[in-house]
């Protein structure tokens, strides 16, 4: 391939694996003697004389939640500049969870980015930290000594507080997610460290993160009689939309009759009639953020103690909350 391109086998390399600048004009020689003699880099070989396998293994709940997909898409960013690629996972349950981290492990993976809401047996967790470098994006246990990368759940939860608060609404239900789920009960605990005064009522369903789960609970509810709430806060943006379509089958107008708050601030929220007022996550950042510390550990960082990363949340207000009724 050096032949055909007119340069030395040592520019090859360097082309191929990133080991040092080229000009662009020799890039492109090269990229078009590849494609003319049909050249493949062989990863098998690459891993065994390198003892890498330049691959990163992430694994989230979800791959279907738009929220994750955006995770996913920050993580790729910060491995392509490194020449890495992602190898994501979508464990769907808990259980499935360490499986995931397991096979991935077994597949020889560099290191783990873990973007998983529930508590997943820490034992489980450090077992596999222990054989393999791994950093929690959005995730968080204090008891782990790996690097964490996490929104400020109970921020977002506090402002979401603040503004219901702000509308004048003093009767909320909120829509939780999976048993034992971190993010869920961070906000829901600044959710209720902002709200409980006296003469405020705040219960709690779950939703499990999904939007079949929290229109079919939501719908039960409604079932039973006339609403105590006036507003809604569903603790992700998929229970939101469960939310909305199950108030508007009952027939009841959002945000007219009941406001309704969500949590992420995913592409569809702001398609949605009425637009979704929720809690704008740095989901890509959260993702970018948590495949730098996990490269610079496989890089050899031994910055001393665990490292943690916190980053800010907002809220965007938009037409699914107002005042409550009379």
């Amino acid at each position: 391939m050096a032949e055909a391109a007119g340069v030395s086998i040592g520019t090859v390399s360097n082309v191929l694996n990133g080991n040092r600048p080229v000009r662009p004009e020799t890039v492109a020689a090269v990229e078009k003697a590849m494609s003319r003699l049909g050249y493949v880099p062989n990863h098998a070989a690459t891993t065994l004389r390198k003892g890498r396998s330049q691959i990163i293994g992430l694994v989230v709940p979800d791959i279907a939640n738009p929220y994750f997909g955006e995770v996913a898409k920050g993580a790729q960013e910060a491995a392509e500049l490194h020449s890495l690629s992602v190898i994501v996972a979508s464990a769907g349950t808990t259980a499935n969870d360490a499986r995931q981290l397991l096979l991935l492990r077994s597949r020889g993976v560099d290191g783990l980015l873990y973007a998983g809401s529930e508590a997943l047996g820490e034992n489980s967790l450090a077992e596999i930290a222990r054989h393999v470098p791994m950093v929690l994006s959005g995730a968080d246990s204090e008891n782990l000594k790996v690097d964490t990368v996490v929104a400020h759940d109970q921020q977002g939860g506090a402002k979401v507080a603040a503004h219901l608060a702000g509308l004048g609404h003093r009767n909320v239900l909120v829509l939780e997610g999976k048993v034992g789920s971190w993010t869920s009960a961070r906000r829901l605990h600044g959710f209720h460290q902002a709200f409980d005064k006296a003469g405020t009522r705040v219960e709690t369903m779950r939703g499990y993160f999904l939007v079949e789960a929290a229109r079919e609970a939501l719908a039960a509810d409604l079932a039973k009689g006339k609403p105590w709430y006036t507003a809604v806060f569903a603790t992700n943006d998929l229970m939101a939309v469960g939310a909305i379509q199950a108030l508007s089958a009952a027939g009841y107008r959002v945000p007219e009759d009941i406001s309704v708050v969500g949590y992420d601030d995913v592409l569809i929220a702001s398609m949605l009639r009425p637009a979704l007022t929720t809690v704008v996550q740095p989901a890509r950042q959260l993702g970018k953020l948590g495949a730098e510390r996990l490269i610079a550990r496989i890089k050899g960082d031994r910055a001393s103690g665990r490292v943690r990363l916190v980053l800010d949340v907002d809220l965007a207000v938009r037409a699914s909350t107002a005042p409550p009724r009379r």
